[in-house]
């Protein structure tokens, strides 16, 4: 795996203090993150324009990195079938702490 510069993380919406964590960490070893929109929807074409969104930061992204769990969401399903580096975020963040 390259040493990735743009990171997206994903992770489940039960995780915000890991999601924090793993953002601030990646952050800090110098990657550029971006991460799920954290907005509230008020409705369905909300919810997707939300999703549109994330896949958006997603097909931009180098790597996704994917906290315990969140091994299913779909920006880690799409970011698959587009090609996209779908890693553990332990793996990551030792890549970019080592480049």
């Amino acid at each position: 795996m390259h040493n990735p510069t743009h990171v997206y993380v994903t992770g489940t919406t039960t995780q915000p203090g890991q999601l924090h964590r793993a953002v601030s960490a990646l952050v800090a070893a110098g990657c550029l993150v971006t991460m799920s929109t954290v907005a509230p929807a008020h409705s369905a074409a909300e919810i997707v324009a939300n999703a549109a969104e994330d896949l958006d930061a997603v097909a931009a992204a180098d790597v996704v990195a994917v906290l315990p769990g969140a091994e299913a969401t779909f920006e880690a399903i799409f970011a698959g079938a587009w090609g996209i580096p779908v890693r553990a975020f332990a793996d990551v963040l030792n890549a970019a702490a080592t480049r």
